[in-house]
């Protein structure tokens, strides 16, 4: 008997008493009633002789029948079949709040979808509607829309009525186990699909949907048949029909729409024929055979309600007294269980019942959640299944001697939960008596994962601490905040004992580790940590007759309160320091060196122009040969010496200017300076060099009318500037040599000095080698092109001097750009006004 809803166990178990045969208590959608009769041969025999006239029909009506209506027939028909939809509708969503089954809700929401659609089907189809479509889509037929808006109606309720067979179904195999399929979402699936077909018509083009010259005329009939089809034969498997006079009309609509469609209106080769209107007549005659099956249903819904209530009350009046007796016992009873039950289900710690062989025969709320094993689980589990691997002899030992009477045990015990965690358990072990018999193995459990997983990681922790402090090789110690000793290194020990004679020990304080003379300076070291300062001291110590230096960092041990103790890490940097000081030494010597050098530089660049302008000056008077006492062999004799002299004279120009730099001797000559203008003159004074160049070379500046001016010492930058274009006129052959001013953002703030040369470039290896003294891009560059190499040395040095820098970018047989990068000036000697001394 099924199990009544809204009943006591008792009153069910008095539904199989005399008063209740025949009647059914609570019977669900489907169920079988208990005292109705099977009508089965007289449905199907009703079913055969349908099936027999709807075929016999359509054979009749395939032959040349002469057939007559229009569209007024048509549209009286399908508004009949919205108004039947929306009352079935209606009619089976009441059905279902009243006793709520599924099948109810998709029936319901089923028919009103094909309601909105019979009923877009009939305007869809009106002369007005068709013309106006056809004047927007000259490919459009006029039975298209008809066939279009028909069938998408028809798919959408066959479609349904499958799937409330599904639900159905989906709801008897999870009854009781899950959830109900939610209204909203039916709901909202039959609301997406009937505005997804409503706009079908309106977004995708429509094809022909009709044949009339094929076998048959409309194939894509057989979709919805099929949908109605497999309803029928879920129905019939049902079997709820022989007795359900709900599910006996149910099949009878859906065996006269799936004949609707496979037999009549597949075969329809023109709107308004006899098969056609056929068609829709026999769906408004599957609306009528299902309205039919709702008003009896809820006939019988009704009047079996109404003698079960009858019956009830007949009985409760018997039984009143009895059960009013044996209600107050079960009560109390049962509030008892619930109260003993609650607090095993609601308790913190696991606990389980194992019988003899190991099955699970309780097991409360908190094992299930933390071990995530189900009622499925538990029905093929064994105790010593989810021990661990290497605890199950123990456990299977403690388990038996258990059993056999011993006494309670402390059991401390790893599960395999569900996912493959492992759980750490611990609690005891008790036997269960019943009838003086030992039935079962109690035992109460707590979660102690957690810890003893942190009891693991501390414990590799402090192995791990205590393997890196005693394999370092620096010093490592700590102390209370009373200096007393808490932990040392090896390290520690024995730099102490080769210092003192003795080993030092944890809880010894300064004046019993140290040395007397070095006491009162480790116990300020101390305090100082003490205090909460981080700090690093360097200590002088002689250790075996050498001085070694220790740099010892101080940090204090923080807790909740305060400051508990420090630790001192001690690291031998006696090879650092010794390297620090000769390092000091060293540079001291070279700066002393360099400057030596650069005064000598200096000094004799001086001392050696003196004379050579003498050479040079006599030369030029000679040169002018006003007695004409020299020869032609002479004079070039004299030429060769004028020339080299001025070359000489040149190279100790550029050592002495460059010693001025290193030296610090050469000052600068701050005032406003137009750069625009500097470059512009800069270039016309060089012209004459790039017309005595054999090839044709194009000296020019690009620079701007109007941009701010800057300070710098413009003697200096003209230097450069003069220096980096005549490089680039001596290595250029042919092309240009350009002088260009870039600008910030704002266009008027000079940011460089560009020179730019299609000359023979640098190769990407020597671009910074060149401003190295007395460096060319490549050995044979000399050779070719002269020079000592010390122009661009000289260059970089001055911009630098000015707060410059000067770079290099160049591409080999492309040319070359020298950049004077302009920034603020590095803080040095200036002088306003005045001139450069040496």
């Amino acid at each position: 008997m099924p199990e009544a809803e809204g009943l006591s166990p008792e009153q069910q178990r008095l539904g199989e008493s005399a008063p209740f045969r025949g009647i059914g208590v609570g019977a669900g959608m489907g169920d079988e009633w208990l005292g109705g009769p099977d009508r089965g041969r007289e449905h199907a025999a009703l079913y055969a002789v349908l099936f027999a006239l709807l075929v016999a029909g359509s054979i009749l009506l395939r032959r040349n029948l002469v057939w007559d209506t229009d569209s007024t027939t048509h549209t009286i028909s399908e508004a009949t079949a919205t108004l039947l939809a929306f009352i079935i509708g209606g009619l089976a969503l009441v059905r279902y709040y009243s006793r709520k089954q599924i099948i109810f809700l998709f029936i319901g929401c089923g028919f009103l979808g094909a309601g909105l659609l019979d009923l877009n089907h009939a305007l869809s189809t009106s002369d007005g509607y068709v013309a106006a479509r056809m004047s927007l889509d000259a490919a459009l037929r006029p039975g298209d829309l008809d066939a279009w808006t028909w069938i998408a109606e028809r798919v959408f309720l066959s479609f349904f009525l499958f799937v409330s067979l599904l639900a159905w179904r989906q709801e008897v195999r999870e009854k009781g186990r899950s959830e109900p399929l939610p209204e909203v979402w039916v709901y909202g699936n039959a609301l997406f699909l009937t505005l997804l077909c409503l706009l079908f018509f309106e977004w995708v083009p429509l094809g022909t949907l009709t044949f009339p010259f094929r076998a048959i005329s409309r194939p894509a009939e057989f979709l919805p048949a099929l949908f109605f089809l497999l309803a029928f034969l879920g129905f019939v498997a049902k079997g709820s029909w022989r007795r359900d006079s709900f599910e006996h009309w149910m099949l009878v609509s859906l065996l006269i729409s799936t004949l609707a469609h496979g037999v009549f209106m597949a075969f329809s080769e023109q709107r308004y024929d006899a098969m056609y209107d056929a068609a829709h007549l026999l769906k408004i005659a599957s609306y009528i055979a299902i309205l039919a099956g709702l008003f009896s249903s809820v006939y019988e819904t009704f009047r079996r309600e109404g003698e079960t209530l009858d019956a009830l009350t007949t009985s409760n009046s018997a039984l009143a007294r009895e059960i009013q007796v044996r209600a107050h016992t079960e009560q109390a009873a049962k509030d008892s269980r619930a109260r003993l039950q609650e607090f095993l289900d609601n308790a913190n710690d696991v606990i389980q019942s194992v019988a003899p062989d190991g099955r699970f025969l309780y097991v409360n709320s908190s094992w299930k959640r933390l071990l995530g094993y189900g009622d499925d689980d538990l029905e093929r589990l064994r105790l010593l299944d989810i021990v661990h691997p290497a605890q199950r002899a123990v456990v299977e030992r403690e388990l038996k001697r258990n059993l056999s009477g011993g006494r309670p045990a402390h059991l401390d015990v790893d599960y395999v939960a569900a996912d493959g965690r492992l759980v750490m358990f611990s609690g005891s072990m008790q036997s269960q008596q019943a009838g003086g018999k030992i039935v079962a193995a109690q035992s109460i459990l707590r979660d102690v994962t957690e810890q003893r997983l942190a009891e693991r990681q501390l414990d590799q922790s402090q192995r791990n601490l205590e393997a890196l402090v005693e394999n370092t090789g620096d010093l490592i110690w700590s102390l209370d905040r009373h200096h007393r000793l808490i932990t040392l290194n090896s390290a520690f020990a024995l730099a102490l004992e080769a210092r003192t004679g003795s080993e030092p020990k944890v809880g010894q304080l300064p004046a019993e580790v140290f040395p007397p003379e070095d006491i009162a300076w480790y116990e300020d070291l101390y305090d100082r940590a003490l205090s909460g300062d981080r700090h690093v001291a360097l200590r002088r110590d002689n250790v075996d007759g050498q001085q070694r230096y220790f740099e010892l960092y101080a940090n204090p041990i923080h807790s909740a309160e305060g400051v508990a103790g420090a630790v001192i890490f001690g690291k031998d940097v006696t090879p650092r320091v010794r390297a620090e000081e000769a390092l000091v030494i060293a540079k001291d010597e070279a700066e002393a060196a360099n400057k030596a050098k650069s005064g000598f530089l200096a000094n004799m660049s001086h001392e050696l122009r003196t004379p050579l302008n003498s050479v040079i000056g006599f030369t030029n008077i000679l040169l002018k040969n006003k007695e004409g006492r020299f020869s032609d062999k002479d004079l070039g004799f004299l030429q060769r010496v004028l020339t080299n002299g001025k070359h000489l004279l040149a190279l100790i120009n550029e050592v002495l200017d460059l010693a001025k730099v290193e030296s610090g001797r050469m000052d600068l000559i701050i005032e406003e300076v137009d750069l625009a203008k500097l470059c512009v003159e800069t270039v016309q004074q060089l012209e004459g060099q790039a017309k005595t160049k054999e090839g044709a070379i194009v000296l020019q500046s690009e620079v701007p009318d109007t941009l701010a001016t800057v300070k710098t010492d413009s003697a200096k930058l003209k230097q450069v500037i003069i220096n980096l274009v005549g490089n680039a006129l001596k290595f250029t052959e042919q092309g240009s040599v350009t002088v260009r001013l870039d600008l910030a953002a704002d266009q008027k703030t000079p940011v460089a000095i560009a020179v730019v040369d299609t000359g023979i470039g640098i190769p990407e290896d020597r671009l910074e080698a060149i401003f190295e003294a007395f460096q060319q891009a490549d050995a044979g560059t000399s050779r070719k092109y002269g020079g000592t190499g010390l122009g661009l040395t000289l260059s970089r040095s001055i911009c630098l001097l000015m707060g410059y820098d000067l770079i290099v970018e160049s591409e080999m047989g492309k040319g070359s750009t020298f950049k004077i990068v302009l920034g603020e000036r590095a803080e040095r000697p200036v002088k306003e006004v005045g001139s450069i001394g040496v």
